[in-house]
Order: C-alpha cells, then structure tokens, then sequence
C-alpha cells in the first residue's frame, strides 16, 4: 500500500485520537479504505488499535464509468439481459424529465418506465407504436445473444419542434450479459438530408 500516513495515523489512534478513515492506493492500482479505531482503555487495558482495510477498487471503477457515460451526449442505458435498467447516463435522465417521463409517487417526481430499475423491454411493449415494436424485436434479439448489434431510426417529434433520433443497441461482452442502448440526436443530419434531397428534386 502506499500510505504514508499510517505511522502517523496509528500514532494519533493509540494517543486517544478520532477514528481515522482515507482512502490509500493499493498494487496495480487499486484502491482501499483504510479505517483505524482505537479501543480497550474502557477495560481498563492499555489502549490498543484495529485497523481494517476494505478494498473500493470496484466502486470506484464504477464512478468512473458513470462519470464517462455522463459525459457522453447519446442517451444512455445499460441493460441486464431480462431487460431491466441497470444504469444510465445524465443525458437519458434530463431527456427523461423534459419529455414527460415523470410521474409522482408518494409527493415525489420519478422517471416512471425508465429510470434504472424498470424494465425497458415492458415499456417499449406498452408504447403502442410500430417504431416501439421493432425496437422491442430488436432489442429482444440482442439480450438473446442472436444478434450482436440493432439499430434502427425513428421520429420523436415534440409539440415545440420535429425531432428524430437513431437508437443503437449493443450486446454487452463478458461475464454479465445484457446491452448497452444509446438514443442519438440526428435531427440535425436530418435537416441536412431533407435540404439535399431538395435540391436533388
């Protein structure tokens, strides 16, 4: 470990010092929490320390990832293979909110059929359009393993301004299986497609 502290640290620990908890760097690097407590002078004992280390590597990778898929402008979702939301990025959630996608249980606003935890497959198969069940054929497919990407383009028009967007799924490799989907904005490439094609004509 590199930690530099921890002479230090104990030191303060065994003198009658708070509880010391950081963060240090492990081999390779990983990444621990380091906790020191000190105890036994209630016993009349010479006061004593534990010292715990619990490895976070994991969790920190995980707030990378999340900081990196935020980052992103697509929307973001990662899948499990029964179809649940696992995880998203900011881009879906805002995208979520602006577009009516809430709804308020016990006085709070949630993201109803798409917030992680829902099931994304079931809420393509109540959206009652054509677009949302090929989308559902597709993805079904991908969580199957009989595809390894799907994608399709589709309208997404609001009452402000008419939108469109091309959604990617990707099978997810290793251990957990499931995809990973992203909604992007094309609405731009869209417009210039329709000017082109206009002056084709």
């Amino acid at each position: 470990l590199h930690y530099p502290e921890m002479q230090a640290d104990l030191a303060g620990v065994l003198s009658g010092g708070p509880e010391v908890e950081r963060e240090v760097l492990g081999p390779l690097g990983s990444s621990y929490l380091v906790r020191a407590l000190g105890y036994g002078e209630a016993l009349g004992l010479a006061r004593r320390a534990v010292v715990t280390l619990i490895d976070v590597s994991r969790l920190r990778d995980v707030k990378r990832l999340q900081a990196v898929i935020d980052s992103m402008p697509a929307h973001i979702a990662v899948l499990d293979k029964q179809g649940s939301i696992r995880r998203v990025n900011a881009a879906w959630t805002q995208f979520a909110l602006r577009n009516g996608g809430v709804v308020e249980v016990d006085g709070s606003p949630r993201l109803s059929s798409v917030e992680v935890g829902a099931n994304y497959l079931g809420a393509l198969a109540h959206a009652n359009s054509p677009d949302a069940l090929e989308v559902l054929r597709g993805l079904q497919q991908v969580l199957a393993g009989q595809r390894e990407h799907f994608q399709v383009t589709y309208p997404c028009h609001s009452p402000a301004e008419q939108r469109w967007f091309a959604m990617q799924a990707t099978r997810l490799l290793g251990d957990e299986a499931g995809a990973v989907v992203c909604h992007f904005d094309i609405t731009p490439w869209r417009g210039v497609l329709n000017q082109a094609e206009a002056g084709d004509a």
